[in-house]
């Protein structure tokens, strides 16, 4: 059995899931924006529908892609959502693997 390419492969089936999760965020949350712009740009040319600003209410509550990292437009947040989480864990996975091998004994 081997446990590095079994971890590998689990790896890379949790990354792209990953990142389809967050391409499906970032699209819904696009979306959303572009329903709420589309709101308040109806209610800005006739007055009476009401505020446009209330338009944007319903967002402020919802957990989006943008909500997740302060930074940025929103295709930059889902770019670095979808990249750096995956790349972090490849890291992480690299750098135990490199201290548990400094624990064997040398075979010379």
């Amino acid at each position: 059995m081997n446990l590095t390419r079994g971890l590998f492969r689990l790896w890379l089936a949790l990354s792209l899931a990953w990142v389809l999760l967050t391409g499906w965020a970032g699209y819904h949350d696009f979306q959303l924006t572009a329903e709420a712009n589309v709101c308040a740009d109806a209610r800005d040319a006739n007055p009476q529908l009401g505020n446009p600003f209330d338009c944007f209410d319903r967002l402020s509550g919802t957990l989006t892609a943008s909500n997740l990292l302060p930074f940025g437009s929103s295709v930059a947040v889902c770019c670095a959502l979808a990249v750096a989480f995956p790349l972090g864990t490849l890291v992480v996975f690299f750098v135990s693997a490199w201290v548990i091998r400094g624990f064997r004994k040398p075979t010379s």
